[in-house]
């Protein structure tokens, strides 16, 4: 995971560092996130930079989400509990093997976030501190049905929310 800058008015974005910020292929990083790391999603909390992201153990592993947060966008420290949302592991439930894919929005008081499965349906889970998540109850909230587009495609939601209405593209 790198991290680029743009001001405004300016057509280009400039990387802002060397290396990744966030990377894989190192056999210190914990079992959780191994063999890869992706699909950040970033937000300011109380004047830090507060990064969810994608963690894969192995290859063909399950996929959890993660959580690490920076003071100067540059340097990110992972929390100390992570991964933040792993899959259930519970046999015939739709996140049984992986969740990925965070879109997480803060509004006072809570945290929300929506996430892709391992079946390519996508859930929803609240927070009180961004943390500690409980997944909806009736998940999956989104899964695609035939004979429609999105049938067995239904993953990595964005979700943004204008005032009035939730906006979802996936």
């Amino acid at each position: 995971i790198g991290v680029a800058n743009r001001t405004p008015g300016d057509e280009t974005w400039q990387r802002q560092a060397e290396q990744p910020i966030l990377q894989a292929e190192d056999s210190t990083l914990a079992d959780w996130k191994r063999y890869a790391q992706n699909t950040p999603e970033a937000l300011v909390i109380d004047h830090q930079l507060w990064l969810y992201y994608t963690g894969r153990s192995e290859l063909n592993g399950g996929l959890s989400i993660g959580l690490a947060k920076s003071n100067d966008g540059l340097e990110f420290t992972d929390i100390e509990t992570n991964p933040v949302l792993s899959p259930s592991g519970q046999m015939g439930q739709f996140d049984e093997e992986s969740v990925a894919h965070p879109s997480v929005l803060y509004r006072d008081p809570a945290f929300e976030m929506w996430f892709a499965s391992g079946t390519l349906d996508i859930g929803y889970a609240l927070s009180a501190d961004g943390i500690t998540w409980e997944k909806y109850c009736d998940n999956p909230v989104i899964t695609g049905s035939e004979p429609s587009w999105d049938h067995e495609k239904v993953k990595a939601p964005e979700v943004v929310f204008d005032g009035d209405t939730y906006w979802m593209t996936y």
